[in-house]
């Protein structure tokens, strides 16, 4: 990294993040009601333990003298550690945070931190780590649960002396034009967004007229006063809050949240599974004597499905043969790939797909439609089912759509706290499906 900044910073970085997106909401708590300090040490001695809740404790008074609503404590709970690779920079380890505020905070700091969670979990969060130290976490176009660009998103990198109009536009434009990507621009407000223009990382905003963008201005000038900045990303995850009794200080009633979790620090290089932002999955057709489509409007029904697993790979059909002249050593020749995506999805009652295969696998349960119409295309092992697989790294946006077909059984299984999953494997099929 271009500065020492400690892997515990960037969940910090990525919590406040979160947090300052509710600035204009007066539900939530936002960055500036809580404080959040780091920590840089773990405590293994009963000795670190006494110093580092003297720590706290002058740091809760000194908290308390500003008025802050929230005083935040963020440190690792044992060594980080760094994987052993030159190419990339990999860093895994644990984290706890206890925030403290008074007990008349307490329901609307329970329900800022759950909005946190769900702003964060599952999803991986680009960083830029500027050449002073300081961080500066950026939106991810296709992060949401929903199809829209939102404020703070990175729309990627410019090379030029000046911006002009024409150049965001069109950057923009490429984004909402896109049927692939199917990501919607509100175009009827203002938009703030972040981009990169000579290395340096720039926040502007499009200027709306109530129908579409007619004017960008650029926000800040230089953010943060960097020269440079290294690109980074964390995927994060989280424990389930707990709370204390509440006590007394200072004639105040407070308690304390804490909660958890672990992370993973890489470089901008290093391919992660949430990078994979939106996987869409649409019955297309069947194949037979008479093909059947399942196409509306003439137009394919894409569901938008979040895998809990999704590993693939291929396997060879070689043909093998010995040679005397050889030496009898094998040569072989491959005549075919077959490529597998196996996925495996929380059984979400809300997406009809999923609600068609648990059917199908559990009971055999076909919707033939009226007298008959669909029968055995409704639900088939036959189906072709055309995927769509997305991809954002810091704007290094990768569409990949391509057809399968479930080869194997779909397996409805159910974990230890009883949620149910259902897995697929999938044949990708060639052009003659």
């Amino acid at each position: 990294m271009a500065n020492k900044v400690f892997p515990i910073d960037y969940v910090r970085s990525a919590m406040e993040f979160a947090l300052f997106k509710n600035r204009n909401s007066t539900e939530y708590f936002n960055d500036s009601d809580i404080n959040i300090f780091t920590f840089y040490e773990h405590l293994a001695s009963d000795e670190e333990v006494n110093r580092y809740v003297e720590k706290v404790q002058q740091l809760i008074e000194q908290q308390n003298r500003e008025g802050l609503i929230g005083s935040g404590i963020l440190s690792t709970t044992s060594t980080t550690s760094i994987i052993n690779n030159k190419q990339v920079f990999i860093s895994p380890f644990e984290w706890t945070c206890t925030i403290r505020c008074t007990l008349g905070n307490r329901d609307k700091m329970l329900d800022t931190l759950y909005k946190m969670f769900e702003e964060l979990r599952g999803r991986k969060i680009d960083i830029a780590c500027f050449d002073n130290g300081i961080l500066q976490t950026v939106g991810t176009i296709g992060n949401g649960n929903d199809n829209l660009m939102h404020d703070y998103d990175y729309i990627g990198s410019f090379n030029v002396d000046t911006l002009t109009n024409e150049d965001i536009f069109n950057r923009l434009e490429s984004i909402w034009e896109n049927t692939d990507l199917g990501i919607s621009v509100d175009k009827t407000h203002d938009l703030l967004f972040f981009l990169e223009n000579n290395g340096k990382l720039e926040l502007w905003k499009g200027i709306s007229n109530g129908t579409t963008f007619t004017n960008f201005e650029q926000v800040d000038k230089v953010i943060h006063s960097h020269d440079s900045f290294e690109k980074m990303k964390l995927s994060i995850s989280f424990t389930d809050l707990k709370a204390t009794d509440p006590y007394l200080l200072d004639g105040n009633e407070y308690f304390e949240i804490s909660f958890g979790g672990g992370a993973t620090l890489t470089t901008s290089n290093v391919m992660l599974g949430n990078d994979l932002v939106k996987v869409r999955i649409a019955k297309n057709k069947v194949v037979g004597a008479t093909d059947y489509s399942f196409k509306e409007n003439n137009a394919l029904v894409f569901y938008t499905l979040d895998p809990q697993e999704k590993a693939s790979g291929n396997s060879a059909g070689t043909i093998e043969n010995k040679l005397k002249a050889n030496y009898f050593k094998t040569n072989t020749h491959t005549d075919s790939v077959t490529i597998t995506k196996q996925y495996t999805f929380v059984y979400n009652t809300n997406v009809a797909l999923l609600n068609q295969w648990y059917d199908y696998a559990s009971y055999g349960i076909n919707d033939l439609g009226d007298g008959g119409s669909l029968k055995q295309t409704s639900m088939t092992p036959n189906i072709i089912y055309t995927i769509r697989e997305i991809t954002n790294s810091w704007f290094n946006i990768k569409i990949r759509t391509f057809d399968a077909k479930i080869v194997e059984d779909i397996d409805i299984n159910d974990t230890d706290s009883d949620v149910m999953t259902i897995g697929v494997s999938m044949q990708v099929q060639g052009a003659n499906n």
